[in-house]
């Protein structure tokens, strides 16, 4: 549908923002995150501009400042995608399921391949020929896109667990200079759109439901110098899918469109 109508309502004479990833790898479509690189907005040739997925905003508003201070080498994500980032479907599924269960009925799979109540799926989006997910393929070409950074090295796997809102990643980074763990918290203590919450005791840790959840913050926890790689990072990040991984990016650009490039 967005292929279809955003290019009407661009014609039109309107700037569109497009959250549906429909344009999210057409070169001539600025991709943006406000907080990390804004000045793409400015050049719009086919006056749309694409929001990254979800996974993608949580991903690099936390990877952004670490790879300005340090340079990110690679990249390891493990995506914990909740069940709304499939829509109605996937939280009536979730719904529907725990209830059967809980009464001794038998859950049936329809919105995903297999049971999601109690249950956890390597499978987000559609496998493609060399066994990635297109959802996976998707983060780590829009991460590349907006970092502009080829060289840097993404590899993730989506898994979708039975939490209705609230994406939770794990990331393992390995940097080109030294970073250590205090300097990391330090980093991301200043950013903005970061909340730190990483005390080393039972519950010092934010979770996607407990915090993530109805806030606009991303937060982040568990950042450990990695025991196998001397400038190895390790942290755990996590966020509103629905509320901070598309509506507020969507409004975020519009306020910056309306305020420098309209």
């Amino acid at each position: 549908m967005a292929r279809e109508f955003a290019p009407e309502a661009a014609t039109a004479g309107c700037a569109v923002i497009d959250t549906s990833s429909a344009f999210s790898r057409d070169a001539a479509v600025p991709l943006s995150i406000p907080s990390v690189n804004p000045q793409v907005l400015a050049s719009r040739p086919k006056g749309i501009v694409a929001c990254p997925s979800a996974a993608t905003l949580q991903l690099l508003t936390v990877l952004q400042p670490i790879h300005a201070k340090a340079g990110v080498l690679n990249v390891n994500v493990t995506a914990l995608a909740a069940v709304s980032g499939a829509g109605k479907a996937g939280i009536d599924e979730l719904a529907g399921q725990t209830a059967m269960l809980l009464n001794a009925r038998e859950a049936k799979a329809k919105a995903f391949p297999k049971q999601i109540a109690f249950n956890c799926l390597p499978q987000v989006g559609d496998f493609l020929d060399d066994g990635y997910t297109d959802q996976e393929v998707t983060i780590m070409e829009e991460a590349r896109k907006i970092l502009v950074d080829e060289h840097i090295k993404i590899d993730v796997t989506a898994v979708r667990v039975p939490v209705f809102y609230g994406d939770s990643h794990i990331l393992r980074l390995e940097t080109r200079e030294p970073l250590v763990a205090e300097e990391v918290r330090r980093i991301l203590a200043k950013t903005s759109g970061i909340r730190v919450l990483d005390e080393r005791e039972d519950g010092g840790y934010p979770t996607a439901v407990t915090e993530g959840v109805s806030h606009d913050e991303v937060f982040v926890g568990r950042i450990r110098d990695s025991i196998s790689h001397p400038q190895g990072l390790n942290l755990w990040v996590v966020a509103d899918n629905v509320r901070r991984g598309t509506a507020l990016t969507a409004v975020q650009i519009a306020e910056l469109l309306i305020r420098d490039y309209l």
